[in-house]
């Protein structure tokens, strides 16, 4: 690449027009500081946060059905939906990235922000589900310090910290990325992106509420099947599942 086109690239990127992904302006892109001012959280546009909740869905969703696994020694599909995502992920992650961006520089405050948001979203995101459907989608009563079974102190500080390390480090090599990518085919994926994600919302929602009618619930790797009574009906667990896998087939 000679010096004429390595200027032009540089002028676009400073325009925000990123054009293709290539090899050469993939490598010359990623030579700018990770945490350069556009990227604090406080610029990102109504686009790239569509990109960052999808993207960060998609890594919940994985470290979901890796963490199920890896417990019931088998394969499970983890959370609310039926797709690869889990919005809770994708939710928290946008709303750090708006409302904390600025402390990036300051991990203490940006820990202890993380902390409560996360906090407050899994425990909001609880209740509601098990006010819809009658029954919960987690349960943290086995762990000290929980409020509910909804959250923990053990998880919240997982995600705390998890959340500081990918809003400080990771994030914004994900935002160099998504500006690589070509306007109009990002706009195309992400309207696709969308409509799958409301038809599997709403899909699941039928199901899940058919489910709560026949008392069975819907499984999801290691969560437990609630009773009536609001105990846990461990004798349930495989009959449930193999219920709620018959009313998708």
């Amino acid at each position: 690449m000679n010096k004429n086109a390595q200027k032009e690239c540089q002028k676009g990127w400073k325009e925000r027009q990123y054009g293709y992904l290539t090899c050469e302006n993939f490598v010359l892109y990623c030579r700018k500081p990770l945490a350069a001012k556009e990227d604090t959280g406080l610029t990102y546009t109504g686009y790239e946060l569509l990109w960052f909740f999808f993207f960060y869905a998609f890594a919940g969703w994985v470290l979901e059905v890796v963490f199920a696994t890896f417990t019931n020694k088998k394969l499970a599909n983890r959370g609310f939906l039926n797709g690869p995502f889990c919005p809770v992920y994708g939710l928290g992650m946008c709303f750090l990235l708006v409302f904390f961006g600025g402390l990036l520089q300051n991990l203490f405050f940006l820990f202890v922000g993380s902390m409560v948001v996360t906090s407050l979203l899994e425990l909001l995101t609880g209740r509601l589900l098990e006010k819809l459907y009658g029954r919960k989608w987690w349960d943290y009563s086995d762990y000290k310090y929980n409020y509910g079974g909804y959250v923990c102190l053990r998880f919240s500080l997982i995600w705390a910290a998890g959340a500081v390390v990918l809003m400080r480090w990771l994030n914004p090599f994900v935002a160099q990325v998504i500006r690589l990518i070509p306007p109009l085919v990002g706009r195309i994926v992400l309207a696709v992106l969308m409509v799958m994600l409301a038809c599997d919302f709403l899909v699941t929602t039928k199901v899940a509420e058919k489910a709560g009618a026949q008392n069975t619930g819907i499984y999801r790797g290691c969560e437990p099947v609630y009773g009536q009574d609001g105990r846990r009906d461990s004798g349930a667990d495989s009959k449930a599942y193999d219920k709620s896998v018959s009313a998708f087939a």
